[in-house]
């Protein structure tokens, strides 16, 4: 699977649009950190910060 980095800030709306469609915010801080490791495992999509040096 090809990785797709996203700008830090677009990525983490797109987590917290995530988050809000299904929970309220008490959970939500909660579970963020999970939510963007399996946005990053399972379908690849990374916030930018999280990239290696060598994969530029």
């Amino acid at each position: 699977m090809t990785a797709i980095y996203m700008n830090d800030e677009d990525h983490s709306r797109y987590v917290d649009s995530i988050l809000d469609s299904f929970l309220g915010g008490i959970l939500k801080d909660r579970i963020r950190d999970d939510v963007v490791l399996a946005l990053g495992e399972h379908l690849g999509i990374w916030p930018e910060s999280s990239r290696s040096d060598d994969e530029e």
